[in-house]
């Protein structure tokens, strides 16, 4: 329990943080827990903010940016993608004007996320509805031959290709492998369509789908609806059969609930699609849409 004076600064804290679109879905017991890690840090006009990743900064008033790029202003993340990515900065940042940050160090922002798992959903929810308009969709191979039926290792090879799940840890792949199965359709079944929740993941085992909105095919190896699935949202695309269809389809419920028990797979999602969106810059950002914001990121 803490004393009067610290429940006070933890629950101004508390109401600063609930402005961040990001932490919105977060509960209040876990934002207590990241209220309690921060520091209030006041940056004078011109303050340097180091190239080097090494904390992220909430920001409450005025604004941080690098040279060239846009400005972070208050209710935007600053340094989360470079952090989660491991990259540094172009160049130093600095601060515009006043401005008033809650600064999570870098150290702290894995040991939060790794003890708070409703910080680490949003997290990854957040940087995969980023990527759903902007990561590129591996298209697969029109050659690639897989076991039939699937075994453990055609599965985790199947997981393994695709780039949020790359750098996953061997015991959280081979438990979302477990949980997966496969499921076939006709050639010309609308797999799925634009503008319904997406409730599963697919990985092409056989055949291929073809996008109706954008006209492109997934095949062999290749995924649809991954991140969408992640990121709690509808598809964009309507994805059909174009030829008799077999797949590895891993649900929300299970990728969630790998997530929940092995965070490093929060933790790989997080590096893949930042360094994918950090590859991307400047074409991704849109003002008006972003949660997290890179300073590498212009109009």
């Amino acid at each position: 329990m803490f004393d009067h004076d610290l429940d006070a600064v933890v629950l101004r804290r508390v109401m600063a943080l609930r402005h961040f679109a990001l932490l919105d879905d977060v509960e209040l017991a876990e934002l207590a827990t990241l209220a309690q890690n921060v520091s209030e840090t006041t940056l004078v006009p011109g303050a340097r903010v180091p190239a080097t990743p090494e904390a992220v900064h909430f920001v409450l008033a005025g604004s941080i940016e690098a040279p060239g790029a846009r400005p972070s202003v208050a209710g935007e993340v600053f340094g989360a993608l470079e952090l989660w990515a491991n990259r540094p900065l172009p160049a130093d940042a600095r601060a515009v004007g006043p401005t008033r940050t809650l600064c999570l160090a870098a150290e702290d922002m894995f040991e939060v996320l790794d003890d708070n798992i409703g910080l680490l959903r949003a997290c990854v929810r957040a940087i995969a509805a980023i990527g759903v308009t902007r990561a590129p969709r591996d298209p697969g191979e029109r050659s690639l031959v897989i076991a039939s039926p699937l075994g453990l290792v055609e599965r985790l090879q199947l997981l393994r290709r695709q780039a949020p799940l790359a750098r996953a840890r061997i015991r959280a792949l081979t438990r979302l492998a477990h949980v997966s199965h496969e499921l076939t359709w006709p050639a010309g079944t609308i797999v799925v369509r634009g503008g319904e929740p997406a409730t599963s993941s697919y990985v092409v085992v056989d055949g291929s789908v073809r996008s109706s909105a954008r006209g492109d095919a997934v095949f062999a190896g290749g995924e649809f609806g991954l991140l969408e699935t992640l990121a709690g949202r509808a598809h964009v695309d309507t994805f059909e059969a174009a030829a008799p269809l077999r797949v590895l389809a891993s649900s929300q419920a299970a990728l969630l609930d790998v997530l929940d028990d092995h965070s490093d797979l929060g933790f790989a999602v997080l590096a893949a699609l930042a360094g994918d969106l950090l590859d991307q810059r400047p074409a991704w950002a849109r003002p008006n849409t972003r949660v997290l914001t890179s300073s590498t990121t212009t109009r």
